[in-house]
């Protein structure tokens, strides 16, 4: 995982999750598997427990969880739900077809 995001091409994805709640869980190892398959070491994931920071979700207009906000080159993109439909996720985020 790379913390420098000031580069170009570098995916930083901030996932906002309810505790460790199953579907909050699943989320988290979808992402990682997604990240790790097929963004490499251009991606960093930042991980917001709402039930400690709920603050943090309203100030990025997260009304559900688990939500992903992808912060990518060419912008941004918010997924709802455990990330579990790669393909749609891969879509969402632009690299369908790159999985």
């Amino acid at each position: 995982m790379t913390t420098d995001n000031s580069n170009n091409g570098i995916y930083t994805f901030t996932l906002f999750v309810a505790d460790n709640k199953p579907n909050s869980a699943a989320a988290r190892r979808n992402l990682e598997l997604i990240c790790q398959t097929c963004f490499t070491e251009h991606f960093e994931i930042i991980i917001i427990d709402i039930l400690q920071n709920f603050q943090a979700a309203l100030d990025n207009d997260i009304l559900a969880s688990p939500a992903l906000l992808a912060s990518l080159p060419h912008g941004e993109v918010t997924i709802i739900g455990d990330l579990s439909d790669t393909q749609n996720v891969l879509t969402a985020l632009g690299v369908a077809g790159n999985e």
